[in-house]
């Protein structure tokens, strides 16, 4: 009897729904090219963000979305343009991850170069701070002082690295639309037609 109804509780479960993706490929036409007028960083002339409106949406562009020697190229992006682009939602705000047509392209946020930067960093930091905590255990137990503190203080600089490569490899988990604008960044085609969008 309870191996009957086992088999039915089995029997009832539904398939896990897969995870929604992140991003979505679209192919248009650009409409018009602006330049944010919303301030948000301090720093927003070295790195500011641009409006562009397809279809009837306006879709933004930052430096921290692209690849950061691509995202110079955004001011060759002209209206009339048929593009294809890989766009996302970020807090309300549908953003672009990369975008290219026939004569441009804008190359999205380099996730595998980052990842080896970080793992590499994270890697030379815990090596560094379990040498410096044992230094400084060892200066310690000497009765060099002097050469403890030092070391205590090498050891958090490098804790902080340690802390920053984390934080770094942890943008796989909370910005997956990186991951995937990555995935979907060799199959895009260099030349289509596409039709202008209606105003």
């Amino acid at each position: 009897m309870m191996g009957a109804t086992s088999k039915r509780r089995c029997a009832n479960r539904r398939p896990l729904r897969p995870m929604p993706n992140r991003t979505t490929l679209i192919e248009a036409t650009i409409d018009r090219v602006d330049t944010n007028l919303i301030r948000v960083k301090a720093d927003v002339r070295n790195s500011p963000s641009y409006r562009v409106t397809m279809q009837n949406v306006c879709y933004f562009v930052t430096a921290n979305d692209v690849d950061e020697d691509a995202f110079k190229q955004i001011e060759k992006l002209k209206p009339g343009m048929p593009v294809r682009a890989c766009t996302f939602e970020h807090r309300g705000r549908r953003r672009i991850a990369w975008i290219r047509s026939d004569k441009l392209a804008i190359a999205p946020y380099d996730m595998v170069a980052q990842t080896r930067r970080n793992l590499s960093l994270l890697a030379w930091a815990s090596c560094l701070l379990v040498l410096s905590f044992g230094l400084a255990a060892a200066a310690l137990h000497s009765g060099w002082a002097f050469v403890s503190a030092l070391a205590t203080v090498a050891g958090i600089v490098t804790l902080m690295g340690t802390l920053l490569a984390i934080a770094g490899l942890s943008d796989l988990i909370f910005q997956p639309q990186r991951r995937e604008a990555q995935q979907s960044w060799p199959g895009a085609p260099s030349g289509f037609d596409v039709e202008r969008s209606r105003p």
